[in-house]
């Protein structure tokens, strides 16, 4: 599948930087280096509490600065903060999820 990178202005024609996605999920780059990237990930550790690892869209170029993942538990309906990142990289981090997955995001420059 082919993505198409969008250019974000403002509406008096500022930068706002680069809006992206693909299967991993998306990311936007703004023009001072800072990145937000964010997602879902089905969970692959079958019934349960369990951890994951997410693969950011793009790698960060210099660091990651934060990660956060909040649970979709289609079990009980509730949607939580997980709190429970770990192995944050530039590449990605594991994140602590419920069944079905859970929804992620993660800063870095």
């Amino acid at each position: 599948m082919r993505h198409r990178t969008t250019f974000i202005h403002s509406s008096s024609g500022n930068n706002l930087g680069e809006f992206n996605y693909n299967e991993k999920g998306y990311y936007w780059k703004l023009p001072n280096g800072l990145i937000f990237q964010w997602g879902y990930i089905k969970a692959e550790h079958g019934a349960g509490h369990g951890t994951d690892y997410v693969e950011f869209p793009i790698s960060f170029t210099n660091k990651a600065i934060m990660g956060t993942g909040n649970v979709s538990n289609s079990t009980t309906g509730l949607d939580y903060n997980s709190g429970g990142v770990d192995n944050l990289t530039t590449k990605g981090m594991k994140i602590s999820c419920d069944n079905p997955g859970a929804y992620w995001l993660g800063i870095g420059n």
